[in-house]
């Protein structure tokens, strides 16, 4: 992912944020699994929301990105520590860094073969 993608996934990802942080019925220590931004909506979201969450407070948030733009595995893997530290997760279902074509490696033998 590119810095100025990375930006706008960030910028989209706040407002995402703050759209779901108006809504009245989220309920603290949850998870959503699909929240659309309202400025973009082909950009969605998986958000967790720590236990005790308060729409009226401000909270720290920790955005998560999967390589393969799977948002609830690393949510998953930091919800308890997040739930007990008092951080809102992030994680966008479009971060995705292996969607390049691979190429296998192959070892140049021709070039470092033993000379008797």
């Amino acid at each position: 992912m590119t810095l100025p993608a990375l930006i706008a996934t960030v910028a989209l990802a706040l407002g995402a944020g703050s759209l779901a942080a108006q809504q009245s019925d989220t309920a603290s220590g949850t998870l959503q699994e699909v929240v659309v931004s309202s400025t973009d909506t082909t950009q969605r979201f998986a958000f967790f929301y720590p236990t005790g969450y308060d729409s009226t407070k401000t909270w720290p948030v920790l955005f998560a990105m999967d390589p393969r733009a799977q948002a609830l595995s690393p949510l998953e893997r930091l919800r308890a520590a997040a739930d007990r530290y008092g951080y809102v997760i992030v994680s966008s279902y479009r971060t995705q860094s292996d969607s390049a074509p691979r190429i296998p490696a192959a070892w140049p033998t021709s070039r470092y073969a033993k000379t008797q």
